[in-house]
C-alpha cells in the first residue's frame, strides 16, 4: 500500500514473524541491516550483543529419588481472595517458574509461603517436614528466602547502611539482637566482594548505588 512500519523490540519470535528486514542498534550506534529470510536468530543476538555467546547448557529432566522427600512441596495451599489448593512440588536443585497475570496470585503464594501472611489452608513441607511459616523470621530459619519483586519499596532499609542492609537477614535468622559492628563490616565487605557490588563502602545508604 506504499507505507512504512517501523517495528522496534527486542522480542525476536516477534521481530521475526512480523518484519522484512532488521536493523539492530547497540549502544547508540548502527550495527547492520538484514533480510528475514536470510538470518537467523543467533546472527541477530550476536550483532546486538557484540560478541559470540556460548551454547546454552541442556539438561535432561530430573529425575526423583523414590523415598526422597521433595526440597519444598505445598498441598492444597490456600488464602482467600488470593488463592485457593494450590499444590506443587520443588525438587532439590530444580528452579520452578509460576506465571500468571497481575492479580492471579503469583506473588501473594511466594509471600504466603515465606510468612508474611497466614495461610488459610493447606499444608508446606521443607526435606519432608511439616512447617507453620508464622512470619519471615520463621520461614527463613526453616531455610526459606524470597527476593522481593519490588526491591526498592520491600526490599532494602533505606533508613540503614548497605552494611545493616547486608547482614540484617543472617541477623534475623540467629535471632542475634547485639550490633557487633567490626565483625558486621567484615561480613558485609566478604559479601561484597563476593557478590562484585559497587559501592563506596560498606556504611554508605543503599540509594548512593547505582539502580
Amino acid at each position: 500500500r506504499g507505507s512504512t512500519l517501523l517495528y522496534v523490540s527486542h522480542r525476536l519470535p516477534e521481530v521475526f514473524r512480523l518484519c522484512d528486514r532488521i536493523t539492530v542498534l547497540r549502544d547508540g550506534s548502527y550495527v547492520n541491516t538484514f533480510t528475514r529470510s536470510a538470518v537467523s536468530a543467533n546472527d541477530v543476538v550476536r550483532a546486538m550483543v557484540g560478541r559470540e555467546l556460548p551454547p546454552r547448557a541442556t539438561m535432561a529432566p530430573r529425575e526423583t529419588t523414590p523415598g526422597r522427600p521433595a526440597a519444598l512441596s505445598i498441598d492444597g495451599l490456600g488464602r482467600r481472595p488470593c488463592f485457593r489448593n494450590v499444590s506443587l512440588r520443588v525438587e532439590a536443585g530444580e528452579i520452578v517458574g509460576l506465571f500468571g497475570l497481575v492479580g492471579s496470585g503469583r506473588s501473594e503464594l511466594l509471600e504466603t509461603i515465606f510468612g508474611l501472611y497466614r495461610r488459610e489452608a493447606g499444608t508446606i513441607r521443607i526435606d519432608g517436614e511439616a512447617i507453620d511459616p508464622s512470619s519471615p523470621g520463621t520461614a527463613a530459619r526453616a531455610g526459606i528466602a524470597l527476593v522481593p519483586e519490588e526491591r526498592q519499596r520491600q526490599g532494602l532499609l533505606f533508613n540503614l547502611t548497605v552494611r545493616h542492609n547486608l547482614v540484617l537477614p543472617d541477623r534475623t535468622v540467629k535471632g542475634e539482637i547485639l550490633v557487633r559492628t567490626n565483625s558486621e563490616r567484615r561480613e558485609a565487605q566478604a559479601l561484597v566482594e563476593a557478590w562484585r557490588i559497587r559501592t563506596a563502602g560498606v556504611e554508605v545508604p543503599p540509594d548512593a548505588l547505582s539502580g
